[in-house]
């Protein structure tokens, strides 16, 4: 009789540490399920718990596809995702673009993409990023190939440039490749800014911070920045108003090197 009542206290002591392990991993799962709902703003592609774990803020990581990709001067927030390119609903940058934007991470599919205007991204927690090669091309010589307006706003991997080259001497082509207007907390990273416009980036009115990293700004026909007081630069300034660049590769702007 002792030996079954030992038995069956073993039994119950058993299940009691099962319930308890169990209680345990369902609440890791439960955290875990929290974690990935808070990034619904990333793609639709599957986060592994691994990936998941090692986050320390699951606001300010961003999925294309499989890629996490981070970005160290955007404020945190959640964002919607939406997709251009053939197949999509929107199928042009410039046409969703028409409206003030908010809380949106916009991945743009691999492709070139043209536009008889400017694209002017206008609003609040913005991100444009290119997947793969993407190529914006302005087919106006006298726009600039993107306006942008607003605040906590990255536009990466993006190829820009006007479709026909233009002549520094006379210069034909007078928009630039970007230009920020009452722009703040703004990124522009791993992007090619490429002639015929006046110059890659262009500081227009009442802008703050602009982060200018990794970029490769060539063939610009004035130069490769430029002010709306007439200022013109060639390379890479530490006390600009402005910009704040970083690991930049800028050559052959100005005239005679488009």
């Amino acid at each position: 009789m002792m030996k079954l009542l030992i038995y069956i206290t073993s039994l119950a002591w058993v299940s009691l540490i099962l319930c308890s392990c169990q209680t345990v991993v369902d609440e890791e799962d439960l955290v875990i399920s929290e974690v990935i709902d808070d990034l619904e703003f990333i793609t639709d592609s599957t986060i592994s718990e691994e990936h998941v774990m090692d986050i320390p803020d699951s606001s300010n990581i961003h999925l294309i596809d499989s890629s996490p990709t981070t970005y160290a001067h955007f404020n945190p927030t959640s964002l919607d995702t939406i997709r251009i390119g053939s197949g999509h609903e929107y199928t042009e940058l410039d046409v969703f673009f028409r409206g003030e934007r908010f809380n949106v991470f916009v991945i743009v599919e691999e492709g070139e993409y043209y536009c008889e205007g400017s694209i002017n991204v206008t609003g609040e927690n913005i991100i444009i990023v290119g997947k793969g090669n993407v190529s914006l091309y302005c087919s106006t010589s006298n726009e600039n190939v993107m306006w942008v307006t607003g605040k906590n706003i990255v536009i990466d991997n993006l190829h820009m440039m006007h479709k026909n080259p233009g002549d520094g001497m006379y210069q034909n082509c007078t928009g630039r490749v970007i230009a920020f207007d009452m722009a703040d907390s703004i990124t522009v990273q791993n992007c090619d800014l490429n002639g015929c416009g006046l110059a890659g980036l262009h500081d227009n009115l009442g802008n703050g911070t602009v982060f200018v990293e990794n970029n490769y700004i060539h063939n610009n026909s004035l130069g490769a920045y430029t002010d709306i007081s007439g200022g013109v630069w060639q390379e890479e300034v530490e006390d600009h108003p402005v910009f704040q660049f970083k690991n930049n590769r800028i050559e052959d702007n100005g005239p005679g090197e488009e």
